[in-house]
């Protein structure tokens, strides 16, 4: 069995320049982070070489964020080494297994967890209509244009918007040449 993590945008469009999107890690971003590790958990040895390879936060093949919230949140660049956010822990099921390699016993197991959950204050509601307004007087107009609709009460940002966009899922996937 073999995963593989795929970021997918449910709402394609909407909201493309807030969310941002996440697609395979480049080579400059990789070696940036290929050192990070997750902490080991207490009573965890980390002197074990294999368990501080399988605990290494990104591969060569991992999702990394490239613009917008994605990106924003994928490291904690604020002080001393970046620190993974939005990234989670690997799993681990290791197996003693006999001479034709069958399982005889699980020698170590782990359960995945999760990276941070971020929640937005964007309104599905109220993106979507000022999406197809904003669509519209650009389609009128030949022009480009944003849309920012805040709560001044409590500074939430409900709508935040603009045109020309791209579905996050294409940058996901990828382009053609000429799709590009």
């Amino acid at each position: 069995v073999i995963e593989h993590f795929r970021r997918h945008y449910p709402y394609g469009k909407l909201a493309a320049h807030v969310l941002g999107y996440a697609r395979g890690i480049t080579d400059e971003q990789y070696e940036e982070v290929k050192e990070l590790e997750c902490p080991a958990p207490p009573g965890e040895s980390g002197d074990d070489t294999e368990a501080v390879r399988a605990d290494r936060v990104y591969a060569r093949d991992s999702e990394f964020g490239q613009t917008g919230i994605e990106w924003a949140l994928e490291l904690n660049r604020t002080s001393g080494p970046p620190t993974p956010i939005l990234q989670g822990r690997h799993g681990i099921v290791e197996y003693q297994v006999d001479v034709r390699n069958r399982p005889l016993r699980v020698i170590r197991e782990r359960l995945p967890e999760r990276g941070a959950s971020v929640y937005l204050t964007l309104d599905l509601e109220l993106q979507k209509l000022a999406e197809e307004a904003l669509h519209q007087t650009v389609e009128h107009y030949g022009t480009t244009g944003v849309v920012v609709l805040m709560d001044v009460r409590t500074g939430e940002v409900l709508v935040m918007c603009s045109r020309p966009s791209v579905d996050a899922n294409r940058w996901v996937a990828g382009f053609t040449d000429e799709a590009y």
